[in-house]
């Protein structure tokens, strides 16, 4: 929602979802990434342009955008994953006569402190929702190919299936706002609630606008009401939908799974302003989560392998980011 509302800036271009740290380059070798071969470099330079022009789903075709790849990968000094990276983002930027690239991967969080010192010109926009709204989201990610005019392979409803879990997302949410709190000093990190958006659109925006150093438009708030995990695009209604705020109140989450979200991230909850419902967690519910937990992960692994460096690596930063005090 914010990427679509910013990539309507008269200097921003906003990117789809390009999933390069972690999935194409190790976040831990970025201050020394290794050079790649001339082959290596033009097949990374062809599927970030594959998927900045065509979507995150889209095939990398043998031709499809080589001319361009090649002519990237020659301009590249020294040729290693993170370069191809700036100069894709930077040539697509001026392509569409803009100036600021905006690239949009949420997961790029956990790697703010390797990213930001990588590009020293470079600010980070973070926000903090509800667990549960975090949680009705991803239980019904699969649910896209549905509510989207756009086709989803079935591999990505499959692992979008696989990688929601009661006892799993909201640890992964607790990673994620105790990694926010580890970032605040930056400088160039900046965090914000989505409810905090929703509700004052106009200050939020202006906020930002000003963070990051462009001028407020009135084209921002003319967002279109469309990827929501939970009903259907609505690509003619703009604005922002303050309704979402709370949706997992109005159904969608068993019992057991507000309960068990509430104990796992109390102590983040508390800490970023949400209040709790003290739903008890049904034995049943409960058990059926705790019994579903393990083959949960364990299809989740599988059908993930291949799209990370580091599969266990990738766990590892989003579960252990200890708490900032």
């Amino acid at each position: 929602m914010l990427a679509r509302c910013l990539g309507r800036h008269s200097e921003v271009y906003k990117f789809e979802e390009l999933h390069f740290f972690e999935q194409y380059i190790d976040v831990d070798v970025l201050d020394a990434p290794p050079t790649l071969t001339r082959d290596k470099a033009i097949a990374l330079a062809q599927r970030l342009l594959t998927t900045a022009r065509n979507g995150l789903f889209a095939k990398v075709t043998p031709q499809q955008h080589r001319r361009e790849a090649e002519e990237i990968t020659e301009n590249t000094q020294p040729l290693n994953a993170l370069t191809i990276y700036n100069n894709i983002l930077v040539s697509e930027t001026k392509a569409h006569d803009k100036r600021i690239p905006l690239e949009q991967t949420p997961r790029y969080l956990f790697a703010a402190e390797e990213i930001l010192a990588a590009y020293p010109n470079a600010q980070m926009i973070n926000l903090i929702r509800d667990p549960r709204d975090v949680m009705l989201s991803q239980k019904n990610r699969w649910k896209r190919s549905l509510y989207s005019d756009g086709k989803v392979p079935l591999i990505w409803t499959l692992r979008s299936w696989a990688n929601y879990h009661a006892y799993l997302t909201p640890r992964i949410w607790v990673g994620a706002v105790n990694m926010a709190k580890k970032m605040q000093s930056h400088p160039r990190f900046h965090s914000f609630h989505y409810e905090e958006i929703l509700r004052e659109p106009k200050a939020c925006l202006q906020d930002i606008c000003s963070r990051v150093d462009i001028k407020l438009e009135d084209t921002l708030f003319e967002v279109r009401q469309i990827g929501s995990s939970t009903g259907q695009d609505k690509p003619n209604m703009t604005g922002f939908d303050a309704s979402r705020i709370g949706a997992w109140q109005r159904g969608g989450l068993k019992p057991a799974e507000i309960a068990i979200c509430e104990n796992i991230a109390r102590e983040a909850m508390t800490q970023a302003g949400y209040r709790f419902s003290s739903t008890a967690t049904p034995f049943i519910g409960g058990l059926l989560e705790k019994v579903t937990l393990l083959p949960k992960v364990g299809i989740a692994t599988l059908l993930n392998l291949g799209r990370f460096k580091n599969v266990g690596k990738l766990v590892r930063r989003r579960l252990s980011v200890q708490s900032a005090k």
